[in-house]
């Protein structure tokens, strides 16, 4: 079994109206379920390249006297820059002193903190439940040093921020924030609230465009179709917002009585990062691809999907690997952040050294590395990333390195690579199965291969 393979050919074989998968397992400590929120946070505004960068975030700590030790490790899908390292040591730094200041801002006005303040039983997901801060009822020091924690912050993310602006939008041919400001810009602004609030949106993003180097039923009907053929609003200021709610989530981790008595006062915090190198993914000749994935499908029961597939038909398996690989023996492929931080981990956590059983990431991890942690689970290694875009990436390199350096038992590494493969075996058969009937579908006298007749929205409605 070759697990590398297994995964390229994954590729080929989109998710078919599968939702995001979502770890909803709690982590059995109040604290623990609040750090989860904060580790994703820093690994997202640790994020500047405009493409491709991943972060990956562990925390491990020990007990030495009075006195307590964190320790952040840093991951990514390439090696860590210094600017990064460098980044995340200033923000730490920045965080322990707004923490500091926060609790002689308490003292001193004599704010009295109430644990029924806090209901951990009760909070969202995405929120560190916290006294909430009020900007506006700080005083000026306190809210200057806010701002620059925030300019920090968003400068670093300039180059992301940028690249979400700027991404192309095929529909109008122009960029994603032009869109939205274009199509904002014919909303009628007496209509309802969240209309206005978008119109607001707008005139933000527009000014971002220029100088940068909520509910359903509110929305007004005769505007729908906008939502309806084409651009997603939701999706769009999701991601335009998410390194300012970051931002948020630490100022609110910084302002916690609890949070800053147990992980920041009298605590050295420190920062590390683990070093990564790509390392060579033998290929298989390419007329072999389709013999792979036959022995995948035949041992799941599935070999008759390739019945009606002939040699020269367009959907073989393997066929846009073997263009892209075309006259290549290796490929060289990075061992994913969250992988190699969890065997790290794991690793350390044999040697007595207590780790959080949570790694904050900067995205939703690929179906691989997804997977990958539930093979984990199998060895009770219990440890948890926010969720899987369920896509999947190639190339992808099997942590069989990192394995060996984590100390696993040989029956728990055969345990692992044994679960792991046939989960994605599992989902390659699953996909592949929804990718032909679709195929026979539309080849069929039920599924036509000539576009339904329908109004067809009117291309001037999104001209720039």
């Amino acid at each position: 079994m070759d697990i590398e393979h297994l995964i390229a050919l994954l590729t080929e074989v989109d998710p078919q109206n599968e939702l995001p998968r979502r770890a909803n397992t709690p982590l059995g400590d109040t604290f623990h379920e609040r750090l989860r929120i904060v580790l994703d946070a820093i690994a997202s505004v640790l994020v500047s390249k405009p493409r491709g960068e991943v972060i990956a975030v562990g925390m491990r700590s020990q007990q030495n006297g009075l006195g307590k030790k964190i320790i952040l490790t840093l991951a990514s899908n390439t090696d860590i820059p210094k600017k990064t390292y460098q980044h995340a040591r200033n923000l730490i730094n920045d965080l322990k002193k707004l923490g500091a200041d926060f609790a002689n801002y308490r003292k001193s006005t004599e704010q009295e903190i109430h644990t029924s303040q806090i209901k951990p039983q009760q909070s969202e997901p995405g929120r560190v439940d916290s006294p909430e801060i009020d900007e506006r009822n700080l005083p000026p020091h306190l809210r200057q040093k806010i701002y620059l924690f925030r300019r920090r912050v968003l400068l670093f993310a300039l180059p992301k921020i940028h690249q979400r602006l700027h991404k192309g939008y095929k529909p109008t041919k122009s960029s994603r924030g032009l869109t939205f400001v274009r199509i904002a810009e014919e909303l009628d602004i007496n209509s309802n609230g969240s209309v206005n609030i978008l119109k607001e949106c707008s005139m933000i993003i527009n000014w971002m465009l220029h100088h940068l180097p909520n509910n359903s039923r509110l929305f007004p009907i005769e505007k729908e179709d906008y939502v309806v053929e084409g651009f997603p609003f939701e999706r769009f200021l999701r991601k335009m917002s998410s390194i300012s709610n970051n931002t948020d989530t630490l100022l609110q981790y910084t302002y916690s009585p609890h949070l800053y008595q147990k992980y920041l006062i009298n605590t050295d915090i420190e920062v590390e990062c683990l070093n990564c190198s790509q390392r060579a993914i033998q290929l298989p000749s390419p007329d072999k691809w389709c013999q792979i994935a036959e022995e995948i499908l035949e041992a799941q029961g599935a070999s008759s999907l390739l019945r009606d597939i002939s040699e020269t038909d367009k959907n073989i398996p393997g066929l846009h690997l073997q263009k892209s690989f075309k006259r290549r023996k290796t490929v060289k492929g990075w061992v994913h952040c969250e992988c190699m931080l969890v065997l790290y981990l794991i690793s350390n956590s044999r040697l007595g050294i207590s780790a959080l059983p949570y790694i904050g990431v900067s995205k939703l991890s690929c179906v691989a590395c997804w997977e990958f942690f539930n093979a984990l689970h199998k060895v009770d290694c219990m440890f948890y990333v926010r969720g899987s875009h369920s896509k999947a990436y190639f190339p992808w390199k099997f942590p069989d390195v990192e394995m060996n350096t984590a100390k696993l038992l040989e029956s728990e590494k055969e345990k692992i690579l044994k679960s792991f493969y046939s989960d994605l075996a599992a989902t390659y058969t699953q996909r592949f199965k929804a990718k032909e009937r679709l195929r026979r579908m539309s080849e069929s006298s039920t599924g036509s291969t000539k576009p339904i007749p329908r109004d067809r929205w009117p291309a001037e409605k999104f001209r720039m």
